[in-house]
């Protein structure tokens, strides 16, 4: 049986959230629509004030503990805004009206 682990990503994560943006839109057939900037949504999401939250969700098969952090698969993310009044728009990494 795999081991779960949920964390909270780092701007060392930008990359792989980016990469997960890019897929849901893919598979959304909205490639098209995701017009977002690397710097902006880092910002966005690890800046000082940061717009919303993201939780990366790896899966770890049974490796000694001394692997475990290059053997880990990131199996999914989770993004919660921090907004009220807006919501935030992943694709465009930009704020606007709900």
């Amino acid at each position: 049986m795999s081991a779960v682990s949920i964390r909270t990503a780092t701007v060392d994560d930008l990359d792989l959230v980016i990469g997960f943006i890019r897929a849901l839109a893919d598979y959304e057939r909205l490639a098209d629509e995701v017009k977002l900037d690397r710097t902006l949504i880092g910002c966005h999401l690890f800046g000082d004030k940061p717009m919303a939250e993201v939780l990366i969700g790896e899966i770890t098969d049974k490796v000694p503990a001394e692997v475990k952090a290059e053997a880990a698969k990131v199996a999914a993310i989770a993004l919660a805004t921090t907004l009220r009044e807006n919501n935030y728009k992943l694709a465009q990494a930009s704020v606007g009206l709900i």
